[in-house]
C-alpha cells in the first residue's frame, strides 16, 4: 500500500479556516477500505462519484465529509473567496467547505465524503459526527443497503430559492417523475416556494 495513502498512527487534527488538514494526502483508512472514486452514474456533467468497495448494510457510516471551518459572517480573503458548491452546514453558524483547488485528489483525499453526488432518490444521508483524527464533521450514512461498485447518493436538500439552475430542474423532475404530482400541482408548488422565497422561481418543460 502507498505510504502517503495509511499510516499506522493518527494524531488529532481538526480543520481551520485556513488550514483543512496537516496531511491532505493521508487517506482515513476506514473510507479506504469502504469507497473508492470514480466517473459518476449520474449523467455527462456529474463528474465524479462515490463507490462502494464493499456492501455497505444500512445505518452503516459510508463516508466522512471534512473541510474548511467557515463562519456566514466569514470576511472571505483573496486566498479563501466565497463558498463553494460543496460547501454543508456542520452547525447554525459554521459550515465546512471545499474550495475549487482541493476537489483534485491530488490535492485533498484525506476524505471523501464530498465527492458523493446528489439524488432525490438517495441511498444515504448527512448525519454529524465527532471523528476522533477530525473532530466535529459530517458524514455520510448509509440509509439504504448498497450493493458493491453501487453509487453513494446523497440529497443535498438545498433550498430551492437558493438552488443552482441544474438542482431545480432535477427538483421539477423528480416531483413530475416520482412523485407523480400533475402540472397543475407542479404549479402549486412553483407558487409556493416563490411566495416563501419572494424570489421568482421558473418551471422547466416537461421532457
Amino acid at each position: 500500500t502507498n505510504r502517503m495513502e495509511v499510516q499506522n498512527t493518527f494524531t488529532r487534527d481538526p480543520s481551520t479556516s485556513v488550514c483543512i488538514s496537516k496531511y491532505p494526502s493521508i487517506r482515513d483508512p476506514y473510507e479506504h477500505q469502504t469507497i473508492y472514486v470514480a466517473k459518476s452514474r449520474q449523467g455527462k456533467d456529474a463528474g465524479e462519484g462515490v463507490f462502494a468497495k464493499r456492501f455497505i448494510p444500512k445505518g452503516s457510516l459510508v463516508a466522512l465529509f471534512n473541510g474548511f471551518r467557515q463562519r456566514d459572517t466569514t470576511i472571505h480573503s483573496k486566498s479563501m473567496p466565497a463558498f463553494s458548491d460543496y460547501r454543508i452546514a456542520l452547525d447554525r453558524c459554521v459550515s465546512l467547505d471545499i474550495p475549487e483547488k482541493f476537489t483534485n485528489l491530488s490535492a485533498y483525499r484525506a476524505t471523501l465524503g464530498h465527492k458523493a453526488c446528489h439524488s432525490f432518490q438517495n441511498n444515504s444521508v448527512f448525519l454529524e459526527l465527532n471523528h476522533p483524527r477530525f473532530g466535529n464533521i459530517m458524514s455520510v450514512v448509509a440509509n439504504k443497503d448498497i450493493k458493491c461498485h453501487e453509487e453513494v447518493l446523497v440529497s443535498y436538500n438545498y433550498l430551492i430559492c437558493q438552488a443552482p439552475e441544474w438542482y431545480v430542474h432535477l427538483w421539477f423532475e423528480h416531483l413530475r417523475e416520482n412523485e407523480n404530482l400533475t402540472e397543475e400541482e407542479i404549479y402549486q408548488t412553483k407558487k409556493k416556494e416563490a411566495r416563501i422565497s419572494q424570489l421568482p422561481l421558473n418551471v422547466p418543460s416537461p421532457k
